[in-house]
């Protein structure tokens, strides 16, 4: 497992070992989820805060969603992705890229309410040094 770190750039240096996240749980169980030629999908844990906090302090990241997450509010995040994940089996996932292990964002399925009824709904989220190179649709996909 990798130490956690400390980033206090808004965003994650995607060069960084310290973004590179664990693939197994302290029990030894895969956090892998999902894997497509270029990137794998992991469940999210505590361990992830430092990226996640940096992840969605950045304005350009957040900017078409609810706006930069405090540290409070990037906590409760991961709390609810581990809940999600016991009761549905589903939840925003951590994507990493394969070649090297560096984190670089969240993609998954988020509970939502449509016209009252529930429904489920991908999302994602990635650092901006990620965007243009086709990861979030291949992580959706």
């Amino acid at each position: 497992m990798t130490t956690p770190h400390t980033n206090t750039d808004a965003t994650p240096d995607p060069n960084s070992d310290a973004n590179t996240a664990p693939r197994d749980e302290p029990s030894g169980h895969p956090l892998v989820v999902a894997e497509t030629n270029r990137l794998l999908l992991r469940r999210i844990n505590i361990d992830d805060f430092d990226f996640f906090a940096a992840l969605f302090a950045d304005a350009k990241v957040m900017q078409f969603s609810l706006g930069v997450r405090t540290h409070e509010q990037t906590r409760e995040w991961i709390e609810r992705a581990t809940i999600a994940y016991e009761a549905h089996e589903y939840g925003p996932w951590c994507i990493l890229r394969k070649s090297d292990g560096v984190a670089i964002g969240s993609c998954g399925l988020l509970d939502q309410t449509v016209d009252g009824t529930p429904e489920a709904e991908i999302g994602y989220r990635l650092a901006e040094p990620f965007w243009g190179q086709g990861f979030a649709p291949e992580a959706a996909a």
